[in-house]
């Protein structure tokens, strides 16, 4: 659910760690790393269901979807990451999804691919104590190889876009004691090189979530995200009512199934109240994701 769907986010590939299990990196994309500081490499897939559950208007005004009127999507989210030494990852990611629209009378059905995105990420290389957080920062490049996705989900998910995009993101994660921590995740993007006719806006996201691990096994998370979109731009000029906002919650629960092997249960909603959300189609989202590590 990243701008209209998508902000691919950043989508993203959810991070089925349980010893970072936040789900801030499910909705805007994958944010969070694939590895950690003992393993080199790492895969990742997720498969996730989404409904449209209503729009949000350019006023802000939240609107149902109307009777009769219903549009569903799997989306398959694949990364792959490399550590080449203890700081530093590098890594790619992938999107699909398959559409399903009903409308009274009309149903129709579609598979579309998504846009791939590389992203080199550096972590501070010895976990920090006490008050100090560990911080991370990052850079992106997306490359839109998917068609131009109509319903704007392109800035939340990893479907079309519709132009390239180069990122940078930071993030903080404080220790509350062993079990307790609290990620502070900021991103933004510019895009450019419009493969249709109009360049989306530059985009912003800023996300907070709490994660308990309540045993050496599982863990749970509950995160809140926002998401924004300046207007999109074309022949110079600015496109009216098509910047976007995007509020919305997850909750993830994960397990260590093996040494390299987790797995990671999510839901995410984006807010359906007035002033939660602006221009965009208000989603619901679950889904189940894998990843490996050694």
């Amino acid at each position: 659910m990243k701008g209209a769907a998508a902000r691919a986010a950043a989508v993203m590939l959810v991070r089925a760690s349980v010893g970072t299990a936040c789900p801030c990196d499910s909705v805007p994309g994958p944010l969070g790393a694939l590895t950690s500081r003992d393993t080199r490499w790492g895969v990742i897939g997720s498969l996730s269901y989404l409904r449209e559950i209503g729009t949000a208007d350019a006023s802000g005004r939240a609107w149902s979807s109307p009777p009769g009127v219903s549009t569903q999507r799997g989306l398959l989210d694949l990364g792959a990451a490399w550590r080449p030494r203890t700081d530093l990852e590098l890594s790619v990611g992938w999107s699909a999804a398959l559409t399903a629209t009903s409308l009274p009378g009309v149903s129709d059905v579609g598979a579309r691919a998504g846009d791939v995105t590389s992203r080199v990420r550096w972590e501070a290389p010895v976990e920090a104590r006490g008050a100090v957080p560990d911080a991370a920062v990052w850079a992106g490049l997306r490359a839109p190889t998917g068609g131009i996705d109509a319903s704007g989900l392109g800035a939340v998910t990893g479907l079309g876009l519709g132009a390239w995009e180069a990122s940078l993101g930071a993030a903080l994660r404080w220790r509350l004691g062993t079990r307790v921590s609290l990620t502070t995740q900021l991103e933004g993007g510019l895009r450019f090189a419009a493969v249709g006719d109009a360049t989306p806006g530059p985009r912003g996201s800023a996300s907070v979530g709490v994660e308990h691990r309540w045993s050496e096994r599982w863990a749970w998370s509950l995160a809140a995200l926002e998401v924004l979109e300046a207007s999109s731009v074309q022949d110079g000029q600015r496109v009216p009512s098509t910047a976007t906002r995007r509020t919305a919650v997850l909750a993830a629960v994960g397990v260590r199934v093996t040494d390299g092997v987790r797995l990671a249960v999510h839901v995410a909603a984006d807010i359906p109240i007035d002033g939660f959300a602006q221009g965009v189609v208000t989603q619901l989202r679950t889904g189940l994701a894998v990843g490996w590590s050694r």
